[in-house]
């Protein structure tokens, strides 16, 4: 598999199991822009009734979350 199909694997297998916790990491590395639409078109409904946690350098992966934590020390945490 190239690396593009490992990363849609992974999605696949986090978004498509029974957990009530998904852990998503750089989550549209590797994807290309049919996997990347995919994502921010689907997310959303494929988390609902689960806690996601994203972690990510990349605004559209995680423009869902209503709660948020930035880790540099100059941004305070926001709460929409």
């Amino acid at each position: 598999f190239s690396s593009g199909m490992k990363q849609r694997l992974k999605l696949a297998l986090a978004l498509f199991s029974a957990s009530e916790l998904v852990l998503l990491d750089d989550t549209t590395d590797n994807l290309d822009e049919a996997g990347i639409k995919w994502y921010c078109d689907n997310i959303e409904i494929l988390r609902a009734g689960r806690t996601t946690v994203v972690a990510s350098n990349m605004a559209y992966e995680y423009a869902f979350c209503k709660n948020r934590i930035h880790i540099n020390a100059y941004q305070p945490i926001e709460t929409e």
